[in-house]
């Protein structure tokens, strides 16, 4: 690739979420350093690939420029559009994208991404970036375990989200709907963050929001067959990378 891949960040403001009643799934024009990890370390071995969330193709474009083939699955049809987005790109200048040779290898999916995951299909690599952290707590394990049962054994999936204090072994749940202690430090953290901004300019969101710690997505996929990772990489001060990997023996 001969540009930075984070000048492909250029989605607008999210005006339909990527699950029915949910929220946004990453800010508009903000790099982000886990997918550039995911695309450098788990790309390379991977044939069958789906970007859950994908719209706006910050992780489908240079993946597709490697020559892989990408389902992206989002409820926004605009936001799966190769040759908009792709004029978009260019038209900014970030980049030179042709969009006649990226169509072919990237297949957008309108769909609910929870009912896409009911579906038969058995992938390598599992994408859901700036996502999880709008489902509820019900839906986050649905989320997992349908995820799981569409990973191949050995396959990955790479998700990022909005990430607890370090050591905090419990999952913090904001109310979108509901005042928060603005004392909360927490809170605050969230507040003053570009996120948090974002969030609160979409329409359509749920009732939840979520500060996902590493100890309560352990708990949440350990009966699964996913064994998580913490990648260390921070795409802004509260949004964290994790890769989970599906076990050799795990129901498939």
């Amino acid at each position: 690739m001969n540009q930075n891949n984070s000048d492909m960040f250029i989605a607008p403001e999210r005006k339909t979420s990527t699950v029915k009643g949910t929220g946004v799934q990453y800010i508009p024009g903000h790099t982000d350093a886990f997918v550039d990890h995911v695309l450098s370390h788990f790309l390379q071995d991977a044939d069958r690939i789906v970007d859950l969330g994908g719209g706006g193709l910050r992780f489908a474009i240079p993946a597709a420029q490697t020559g892989k083939r990408v389902e992206v699955v989002d409820l926004d049809s605009s936001a799966l559009d190769v040759s908009f987005i792709s004029g978009r790109v260019n038209e900014l200048g970030k980049c030179n994208l042709d969009a006649d040779s990226l169509t072919p290898l990237i297949t957008p999916v309108k769909s609910d991404i929870l009912e896409y995951l009911k579906k038969d299909g058995i992938y390598d690599l599992i994408t859901s970036f700036r996502f999880i952290h709008f489902l509820s707590p019900d839906q986050l394990k649905v989320f997992f375990d349908r995820a799981a049962q569409r990973l191949k054994p050995g396959g990955i999936l790479a998700v990022s989200a909005l990430a607890a204090e370090e050591n905090d072994a419990e999952n913090i749940i904001f109310s979108l709907t509901v005042p928060v202690d603005p004392e909360n430090p927490m809170y605050r953290t969230w507040r003053d963050n570009a996120e948090a901004l974002n969030v609160r300019t979409q329409q359509n969101l749920g009732e939840f929001v979520h500060f996902l710690s590493r100890d309560y997505l352990t708990a949440l996929t350990e009966n699964i067959w996913l064994n998580l990772t913490d990648s260390g990489i921070y795409s802004t001060n509260v949004v964290r990378g994790y890769v989970l990997t599906k076990q050799k023996s795990g129901h498939a």
